[in-house]
């Protein structure tokens, strides 16, 4: 139902019904400058400060302009942004960007709009014999003006104009979708004023509303009923206060009874009941600094774990790499603890070349089992090898060619009973790994192949001599021609 075909008689229970639904959305405040020892203000203090305000139209003059720009024009600017936030409509953005301008870019601002208003309030008064045209032209070239300011879009202005003039008509949601439809998106553009302001100005005729303002309060109770299944305060926060901004929202039921209210769960919860409310679970700057932090500190620990795994592993490689390094096996019981605390770190069978077990050290070194069958005794023997790991091999076949590793690995035989095989000493000779000798050859292959490509300091003299030749050759031919067009053109 459209707010033009609302009855006059049941518009007094809309409005009625306007100032119940305003209780219901009043949990937020707004604080600034002049209200800060108050504790802010909320949505129903700014309503009653917004509908006080009379119109400048019909009780100003050029003359008068001055002395309401005496007082302070930042809040009076506030004040009615502020209320159209509460209400649900704008950004808290908005709110920021408004404390940028300073009084004196406000003065200077509303005394233009105002004076370029005055020079036709005679023709906004009467709302049944006004002329469309003229009034949208008008209405347009102050909202314009006013939108010279910071943080004063096309729906602030309209706020502003309409507390300013009767033909002022505010483009709030509510508003916009009662005419134009459910499926628009409002949008804080000039294209969607322009339509709005077209329909809203034939159902201001058509309704026979005394205002502007008169309509956009009936078209929100419309949409908010006072019967409300229960009141904001119930889901806001319990207090919430924004650092480093200077607008700052709190909710009225921290005041009254701390913890009692219960946190928001969604922003589709906080959207359905109130369209103003999911701005307020936004961040802090305060929160976002302290998550960095946890989050860099975090990255610290994982970089020194990182860098201490490396270093342990990059010990084992030197230990390897010494020649005097020996593995001594004391007893078959070490052999056997150590297989069961291998056994718990990981176990991959492999059936090719007779491997059974390939297990990895914490430290980064491999053993691999293999069982070689006795031809004499029934017993089979397992002989582990200890290995650098891949990460290891392939550091090392980067390196120079000086280096000459030690021997990297050592192989040692147990019985499966558990003692150690008969041998000549305890310790036991390490050999030079297999891949020492495959990188050496790849790399040795690699030189061949680069001083073959390279060329000597005679193939580069004689190469340079054969292009100056060439081009010599080439000037000479050039001077040869011209001389030759010369003569046949004297000839």
């Amino acid at each position: 139902m459209r707010v033009d075909a609302v009855p006059a008689a049941q518009r007094c229970t809309y409005h009625v019904n306007y100032c119940v639904a305003i209780k219901h959305h009043s949990s937020q405040r707004l604080r600034f400058s002049s209200y800060s020892h108050a504790g802010g203000v909320n949505l129903s203090q700014l309503d009653k400060i917004y509908y006080s305000r009379c119109n400048i139209t019909k009780s100003f003059r050029a003359s008068s302009i001055p002395s309401f720009l005496r007082k302070k024009t930042q809040q009076y600017l506030i004040e009615n942004v502020g209320w159209s936030f509460l209400r649900g409509a704008g950004n808290r953005q908005i709110l920021s960007l408004l404390q940028k301008n300073s009084n004196k870019t406000c003065r200077a601002v509303f005394d233009r709009a105002m004076s370029f208003l005055l020079l036709h309030a005679s023709q906004l008064n009467d709302i049944q014999g006004m002329d469309e045209k003229l009034v949208t032209v008008v209405m347009e070239g102050c909202m314009r003006i006013l939108c010279d300011l910071q943080g004063v879009g096309v729906r602030e202005a309209s706020a502003v104009v309409a507390a300013w003039a009767p033909v002022g008509i505010f483009m709030s949601d509510e508003l916009v979708k009662n005419l134009l439809g459910a499926e628009v998106k409002c949008e804080n553009t000039w294209e969607l004023w322009n339509l709005f302001y077209k329909e809203a100005l034939i159902a201001l005729k058509k309704g026979r509303f005394r205002s502007g303002r008169e309509m956009e309060k009936v078209a929100w109770s419309m949409m908010h009923p006072a019967t409300e299944t229960a009141p904001i305060e119930s889901v806001a926060p319990a207090e919430i206060k924004p650092e480093g901004s200077p607008v700052v929202l709190t909710s009225a039921a921290a005041k009254t009874s701390l913890g009692t209210a219960a946190p928001i769960s969604s922003f589709q919860t906080a959207k359905e009941t109130h369209p103003c409310l999911y701005m307020l679970q936004k961040k802090s700057k305060k929160q976002r600094k302290r998550e960095a932090k946890e989050q860099k500190a975090k990255e610290r620990e994982r970089k020194i774990k990182v860098s201490s795994r490396a270093a342990s592993i990059s010990t084992v490689a030197m230990a390897s790499r010494s020649l005097n390094q020996q593995i001594v096996l004391t007893s078959g019981a070490t052999t056997n603890k150590s297989h069961k605390q291998n056994k718990k770190l990981g176990k991959k069978e492999k059936k090719e070349q007779g491997l059974e077990n390939n297990i990895k050290y914490k430290s980064g070194a491999d053993i691999e089992v293999i069982t070689i069958s006795d031809d004499e005794s029934d017993q089979p023997i397992t002989t582990a090898r200890c290995e650098i790991s891949k990460k290891q091999s392939n550091k090392r076949k980067r390196s120079s060619d000086s280096f000459a590793p030690s021997p990297a690995y050592s192989e040692f035989s147990t019985t499966s009973d558990g003692c150690s095989s008969s041998s000549s000493t305890s310790s036991v000779s390490l050999g030079t790994p297999q891949w020492w000798y495959e990188a050496e050859k790849k790399q040795s292959k690699m030189l061949k192949e680069r001083r073959k490509r390279r060329k000597s300091t005679a193939d580069w003299i004689e190469e340079a001599k054969k292009a100056a030749a060439e081009r010599n050759e080439d000037a000479d031919g050039r001077r040869r021609s011209k001389r030759i067009k010369a003569l046949r053109e004297q000839a």
